[in-house]
């Protein structure tokens, strides 16, 4: 009877196991197997697909592996969606392939009998939706499995999340601000007007818990205290870094203002 030590597994000859003829890289299945790429923060919020491609072989000289099928035991924990497709012995276009979302046995994708010496080319797609929330590490688990001999082999893939730059976490964890806060007639004369600079601290996402996120070239900062302005209609905008944000401000009154673009002497 067939084993499961009888089945090998191979990467593929692209980059990362990424398409193409089956190379002579064994993939270790006793192993996590990280053949995807880390999702980045730009995948996290515009949603991306990654494609891997391997090679299963049955190495027994005698005994097929019947009614072989390929399904995963469930998706991944942070919500990312899997698919399988069949490959062809070298085909690297996996984007015109019609995936399957094959999880669990009922929804398997079937690969027919692996009869001696013959080799299968297996396709997962990666789904990573838009605005997905951050998350530390993921996997999943595809099963190759033959009801009628009792046969399962099972895998493990694995990623996690690409950490920030040095610069990007800074970046994103300092802002500083200037403003010229004015007290002006409707007429448009200055009564009074006061500087205000000041660096803030926001906590992020990337240590875990509770998550300020900032979305992409916005910052939204809270307005200081602004003590006798309370009929303050124009808050000018002497400078902002990082530079090239749209700045939003969280008024501790009702109070209605306009933001002007302005730049303070110096």
């Amino acid at each position: 009877m067939i084993a499961p030590a009888d089945l090998k597994f191979y990467q593929s000859q692209g980059p990362n196991s990424s398409g193409g003829a089956v190379s002579v890289i064994q993939i270790n299945v006793s192993q996590i197997i990280r053949l995807f790429p880390d999702v980045t923060r730009q995948n996290l919020a515009q949603g991306t697909t990654t494609y891997v491609k391997f090679f299963v072989t049955n190495t027994n000289p005698n005994q097929k592996l019947p009614g072989a099928s390929i399904f995963a035991l469930a998706p991944p924990a942070d919500q990312e969606q899997i698919g399988f497709a069949l490959g062809g012995p070298s085909d690297d276009t996996p984007s015109t392939l019609a995936f399957v979302p094959a999880t669990g046995k009922a929804n398997a994708l079937a690969l027919g009998d692996l009869g001696p010496g013959q080799t299968v080319a297996i396709w997962i797609s990666r789904t990573t939706p838009a605005n997905l929330e951050p998350f530390e590490q993921a996997m999943f688990q595809p099963v190759l499995y033959s009801a009628q001999v009792g046969f399962q082999s099972t895998l493990a893939f694995a990623w996690g999340l690409q950490p920030l730059p040095p610069e990007d976490f800074h970046m994103a964890q300092r802002i500083a601000y200037s403003l010229r806060l004015q007290r002006v007639t409707e007429e448009d004369v200055i009564l009074s007007e006061d500087i205000v600079e000041e660096r803030i601290n926001i906590p992020n996402d990337i240590s875990g818990g509770e998550s300020y996120q900032i979305q992409p070239n916005t910052v939204d900062l809270p307005l200081p205290n602004i003590g006798n302005f309370q009929d303050l209609v124009f808050i000018r905008l002497s400078k902002i870094s990082p530079a090239g944000c749209v700045v939003k401000f969280n008024t501790p009154t009702d109070t209605p203002f306009t933001i002007r673009p302005g730049h303070h002497p110096g």
